[in-house]
């Protein structure tokens, strides 16, 4: 890669607008051809529509042979946000913004393309005579999110300002497990440590003052996107001689609204003194720090993570996450298949449909409704099956199978089957009395 000099920084009161290039020939007198000057380009970089100050842009040429980016130039956005890039030559590039000593609170760097870094970038904008054939970066809005933290630094009764060097990191891993920490940053004049553009992910505070090495304080917090957490108080104290270690945290029970998971905590060495846990999901810190978490019906499609902090002094913390599955919605009656399938056992052996404990009225009026209609007898005896269960499959018994008959019913059925007997027996002596004098009128 090389390097151009010089280079403009950002200019305040610059237009946000498409870049042009100042096309400038150069040869020898009386020579007709010509050749493209360096372009220079300009923008803006804003967060949430406000203008960041102090982002470092950095533009990258495609270099085709070589399959790879080339550094070109480098500027820093004015209070304005505004920027300006000097002496770019022709060709294919793309644009990364560096927000490590920005005034952003939130985002984090990333590419013109969205990504953590250039390298994953396609080109986004060309550069050809001098000119830019489109300007994507005219206007940059910061897509990363991240969260902030602030806390303060203490010595005993003490609160520490900038006088004595408080300073504080974040510590801990983000939301794939990977070990991930924050920029450094010192307490100011009231004695508050602000720590912005933290990745989303869980962390401890480690604290120092006075050229000492950093501790760990026994606090600990989820930091997620656009998140502003008060970690309050962090105490001063000894370089750990070790770390707590062990296994990842588990989780038990189902992934289903109105159930409940319970993070299984792995065994650690040495036992640690203090065991916190938080849960996360979509985005956003839940209220809920204990051990086990209900899931609501807010939760349905979510992930569930679960986090687990362990503190000992003298030792480094452990910090281990586990995530859920989706939540799915509540099983459509999970009690009512329970019952259901009490009823199904009790029926195999007495006889009944009737779940434990349900109400036989509903079976018995079913019963009554099959004695007195021949065609709908098995849809009434479903219906009240169904209800007897819960209700959970709206009564039509068509998953469950035939339902066994009951005496009531196998006493209206014989009863039915006796009466049309009976009629069929009467309307054949009408017929044959019928018949009979014509027989006796032909002879």
């Amino acid at each position: 890669m090389t390097r151009r000099s010089p280079h403009r920084r950002g200019l305040p009161g610059v237009a946000v607008a498409a870049v042009v290039a100042s096309a400038l020939l150069l040869g020898p007198l009386g020579s007709t051809s010509a050749q493209a000057a360096d372009a220079t380009i300009e923008g803006s970089v804003t967060e949430a529509d406000a203008p960041v100050a102090r982002v470092t842009v950095s533009a990258y040429r495609w270099d085709d042979e070589r399959g790879s980016w080339d550094f070109e130039q480098e500027s820093e956005t004015a209070p304005d946000g505004t920027w300006a890039l000097d002496f770019l030559p022709d060709g294919a590039y793309t644009l990364q913004f560096d927000t490590s000593v920005s005034s952003a609170r939130f985002a984090l760097g990333e590419s013109l393309g969205g990504n953590a870094t250039y390298a994953d970038d396609e080109p986004t904008f060309e550069i050809a005579d001098g000119t830019s054939r489109t300007a994507p970066f005219a206007e940059h809005e910061l897509e990363r999110w991240g969260g902030e933290v602030t806390l303060s630094v203490t010595d005993g009764d003490e609160t520490l300002i900038d006088l004595d060097d408080a300073v504080a990191q974040l510590r801990g891993i983000d939301m794939s497990g990977d070990a991930a920490e924050s920029q450094r940053e010192y307490a100011d004049e009231s004695g508050v440590v602000t720590i912005s553009r933290v990745p989303a992910g869980g962390y401890v505070p480690w604290v120092a003052a006075r050229g000492e090495a950093a501790a760990p304080a026994p606090t600990d917090a989820v930091v997620l996107p656009g998140a502003a957490v008060d970690l309050g108080a962090a105490a001063l104290g000894t370089e750990p001689e070790g770390a707590l270690a062990g296994g990842a945290p588990e989780l038990s029970g189902e992934a289903r609204a109105g159930e409940t998971l319970t993070v299984v905590d792995p065994a650690l060495e040495p036992a640690p003194e203090r065991v916190s846990h938080r849960w996360s999901a979509a985005g956003s810190a839940l209220s809920e720090t204990g051990a086990s978490l209900e899931l609501t019906e807010a939760l349905i499609g979510e992930s569930v993570t679960a986090w687990m902090f362990a503190h000992r002094a003298g030792a480094a913390p452990f910090i281990g996450l586990v995530a859920s599955d989706p939540v799915a919605p509540a099983a459509a009656g999970a009690e009512a298949d329970a019952a259901a399938s009490g009823a199904e056992a009790a029926a195999d052996a007495s006889g009944s449909s009737i779940a434990g404990g349900a109400a036989a009225g509903d079976s018995d009026s079913a019963g009554a409704d099959a004695s007195a209609a021949s065609g709908g007898g098995s849809d009434a005896g479903s219906d009240g099956a169904g209800a007897g269960a819960g209700g959970s499959g709206g009564g039509d018994g068509s998953e469950d199978g035939p339902l066994p008959v009951t005496g009531a019913e196998l006493t209206g059925i014989v009863a039915l089957a006796l009466a049309l007997l009976a009629g069929g027996a009467i309307l054949v002596l009408r017929r044959r009395s019928r018949r009979e004098p014509s027989a006796l009128g032909s002879e």
